[in-house]
């Protein structure tokens, strides 16, 4: 059980400040509005572990702050309702009407017997009745309101695109775990009012669930953001793969354009050049100055170069490389044809490794000692 608080604080945190950053960049996203009071409210909760058993925050006795604790958790639950029914519905304030007075007769029940249960009771003593009853009233209205929620939320998944129909699955799916474990806890406080004592291990299983559907809820919440930053690091991924394999062929056009350079800022240092904005500007500036490198090498290059492999290309470029000096190269000729001949930019790309890579193998043939009788082993 601790376990799963420890992991449910974790991912609790991390949903809410992923839901503030993007409230922050988009304050019209209504959905956003009303699920970021909710999380706040019940990440309250969360706390709960980690506070001493007296004194209690604002000088409140154990029942008094229960109470308190319980009327923001139905108050966040309620919010998070009204999230989806904001979505799906045409009149947001008919959903009000309909749904604000039981909020307020729950919060008033749920004061009521926290009020009446004597302050020497402790948070974990179940069997007081008076106590029983306030959980009772809290978790029952948590339970109506995930249930509403389940539905609400099985509308938004059905006109929304395949990422967020797939997160709006796995946030209809903790709902209805949250409302089975507050059923449940329910049940187990509705036994005790009756008198039949607390039923301990119907307890623990209500707890546990409510710690899973806590945790898979943020999980639904940052799906999105899960998906699409690992869209992006596959992309950095390929971005600096890309880099690294066309060092020959830029290395080659470099030494041979020592000014076909574009200009370049301050150093950003090691951890600056492998951040997704770093590596993404050092890759395009590489791509771009092999493009134009073979486009100044292009008048040097025979006709019918596309006619042949990979391997007789970068035997064309070496070859052009080798008879024409730097200082002797004429900008006025017209442009030849190009060692790669693909417009699409990832075709170009996949053309352009290709070559790096033949004629760093080729530069390799060329570093080997001749082959002679007299070097041969005996």
């Amino acid at each position: 059980m601790f376990a799963l608080t420890i992991v449910r604080n974790i991912v609790m945190l991390v949903g809410l400040v992923w839901v503030g950053m993007r409230l922050v960049r988009d304050p019209s996203n209504g959905i956003l509005r009303a699920v970021l009071p909710g999380l706040v409210l019940v990440t309250f909760e969360m706390f709960d572990p980690y506070l001493p058993g007296r004194p209690y925050p604002f000088g409140l006795s154990a029942p008094g702050f229960s109470c308190l604790q319980y009327v923001l958790m139905m108050t966040g639950s309620f919010c998070t309702l009204v999230a989806f029914a904001a979505v799906t519905r045409s009149s947001v304030r008919r959903f009000l009407k309909a749904h604000v007075p039981l909020l307020v007769v729950a919060i008033a029940a749920t004061a009521i017997f926290g009020a009446l249960t004597p302050i020497t009771v402790e948070r974990n003593e179940f069997t007081d009745r008076t106590f029983a009853a306030m959980y009772l009233v809290a978790n029952g209205y948590i339970a109506i309101l995930m249930y509403a929620a389940v539905a609400e939320a099985r509308r938004c998944a059905r006109g929304s695109a395949r990422i967020q129909s797939i997160a709006m699955a796995v946030i209809t799916a903790s709902l209805a775990i949250l409302a089975l474990a507050t059923t449940l806890l329910s049940l187990v406080h509705l036994l005790t009012v009756l008198g039949t004592g607390y039923h301990k291990p119907l307890g623990k299983t209500g707890g546990s669930l409510v710690l899973i559907g806590g945790i898979i809820f943020a999980f639904g919440l940052c799906y999105t953001a899960i998906v699409m930053r690992g869209r992006a690091l596959r992309f950095w991924a390929r971005n600096v793969r890309a880099h690294a394999r066309l060092q020959p062929l830029w290395q080659l056009l470099n030494e041979t354009f020592p000014h076909n350079h574009l200009r370049r800022g301050p150093d950003p240092g090691p951890i600056g050049a492998l951040s997704p904005r770093g590596a993404d500007r050092r890759f395009y500036r590489r791509v771009i100055e092999c493009l134009d490198g073979l486009v100044r090498l292009s008048p040097y290059l025979p006709p019918d170069i596309h006619e042949g492999d990979t391997q007789r290309r970068a035997s064309a470029v070496l070859a052009a490389v080798d008879t024409v000096a730097p200082d002797r190269l004429d900008d006025r000729k017209s442009m030849g044809p190009m060692a790669v001949s693909s417009t699409d930019f990832d075709a170009n790309l996949e053309e352009l490794t290709a070559l790096s890579r033949a004629i760093a193998e080729l530069q390799q043939e060329r570093q080997r000692p001749p082959w002679s009788p007299s070097s041969a082993p005996a």
